[in-house]
């Protein structure tokens, strides 16, 4: 009888357990997500919890690109929160020479290229990515005090603190903050408004009573303060405390939270309100306000030699309205201030004159708001309340001549010149200007203008 036996080749039984041990240590070791040869793209990414902006950037647009370059891609999200970090962001934009009217946030650093705006970092951040890769990675930008906030931060950006969303049906829970809660349990908040401003207007007869309707009386304090009646260096010591150069009317300080104008409030301040009352309430921000130099006294004005300044607005312009907030506010500083204010569509020729002697470019002339002192101007984004105090500054002991007389010789001139630029021009080159203007009511007074002159 033939058996037939199973054969194996030499060796082969004792090599399965060993086949087997390898399998587990491969399974079971960590897989590091980046290899130590594989490059790292590191970024700086500034932002504000009152920006929706930043919120859009910091919730829409990087997260896709961290989870698709993983490990290789290391952005750290800075809030610009306190004074030390609002002067670590100020380091940041005078190291990479970030010219003044690019200085606002969102702001992304990466390399020695700086991205702002929520149109600017989603279009350009992924190409930067990519070029940065492929030539062996990049730092972090060189940022004096940057490694301060780096070495404490873990290696991997962790998700930034929840905070409540420009949209209240977005899914996550809303973090209730941390100030002081109120003896009382309301939360208290300050409102500063202008009654010439029509975002105002319409914040206190729409918005704000239907937010308040919610809430039984006494529920929530609000603290008003219209800024033609004062209270314009509380508001001004706010602004600074949460890092903004200058805001938007109407303004609420809530907490640690501040909320710029009718859409950021309509759509905030009722979550906020919600997490407040959850906590127990919470008190007033508090803000110190500088000591104000004692009132001059007639004598002292009669002294000074007069500042004349060509203050020129539009109906409808919000950035006009705070500017005239700030002359508002700086006549109590600057008693021999003399403003003489003219529409800029009614006073085009004016404008257009003064903006020649000032040698402000073709392309900003005949728009609001603009300032114009002596020989000098501030027009459109660079006219706030820091760069107008630097302005009258230089002019307080010499004075400034009116410049708002005696254009009568020249606003012909002026007219014709107007015209024949705007005839100029072709018709591709209007439309392009009313798209990228994106009929700013600010601005769009210069087609307004040109149209009615044909």
């Amino acid at each position: 009888m033939s058996e037939t036996r199973a054969t194996s080749s030499p060796g082969t039984g004792s090599l399965i357990p060993l086949v087997g041990l390898i399998l587990t240590i491969v399974l079971l070791a960590p897989i590091p997500a980046v290899r130590a040869d594989e490059p790292v793209v590191r970024a700086v990414f500034f932002w504000s919890s009152s920006c929706p902006h930043c919120h859009e950037v910091l919730e829409q647009h990087l997260p896709p690109l961290e989870e698709q370059y993983g490990d290789q891609l290391d952005i750290q999200t800075i809030e610009i929160v306190g004074p030390e970090r609002y002067e670590l962001w100020l380091a940041a934009v005078e190291a990479l020479e970030v010219p003044p009217e690019r200085r606002g946030v969102p702001m992304l650093f990466i390399g020695s290229t700086v991205l702002v705006g929520s149109r600017e970092i989603p279009e350009q951040l992924p190409i930067l990515i990519k070029e940065h890769l492929a030539a062996g990675g990049v730092g972090y930008p060189e940022i004096p005090g940057l490694e301060d906030v780096v070495e404490t931060a873990p290696a991997v950006a962790e998700e930034p603190t929840p905070t409540v969303k420009a949209c209240l049906q977005c899914e996550e829970d809303i973090l209730p903050p941390s100030p002081t809660p109120a003896a009382g349990g309301a939360p208290h908040f300050w409102l500063f408004h202008s009654s010439k401003c029509s975002p105002c207007l319409k914040l206190k007869e729409e918005i704000l009573p239907s937010v308040l309707s919610k809430y039984e009386e006494g529920q929530v304090v609000v603290h008003e303060r219209d800024i033609e009646q004062g209270s314009y260096e509380l508001m001004r010591a706010l602004e600074k405390q949460h890092g903004l150069e200058y805001g938007a009317m109407p303004e609420i300080f809530i907490g640690e939270h501040v909320l710029l104008g009718n859409e950021e409030i309509e759509a905030r301040l009722e979550a906020l309100i919600d997490a407040y009352l959850a906590q127990g309430g919470v008190d007033l921000p508090e803000a110190s306000t500088p000591t104000r130099a004692p009132d001059a006294t007639p004598s002292d004005e009669a002294d000074e030699a007069p500042i004349h300044v060509a203050y020129f607005y539009q109906v409808g312009c919000p950035d006009c309205d705070r500017v005239q907030l700030a002359l508002n506010y700086l006549r109590g500083r600057y008693p021999q201030l003399t403003i003489c204010t003219l529409d800029v569509r009614e006073d085009a020729p004016l404008s257009e004159r003064l903006g020649e002697r000032a040698s402000v470019p073709v392309g900003k002339r005949l728009t609001a708001p603009a300032i114009f002192v002596g020989d000098e101007a501030l027009v459109g984004e660079e006219l706030h309340i820091n760069s107008l105090e630097d302005l009258l500054a230089r002019y307080a002991e010499t004075g400034a001549e009116p410049i708002c007389v005696g254009s009568e010789a020249t606003s012909g001139d002026a007219v014709s010149g107007i015209i024949e630029r705007f005839r100029s021009f072709s018709l591709m080159t209007v439309l392009a200007a009313g798209l990228v203007d994106g009929l700013n009511p600010c601005a769009f007074a210069t087609l307004v203008f040109f149209i009615s002159y044909l």
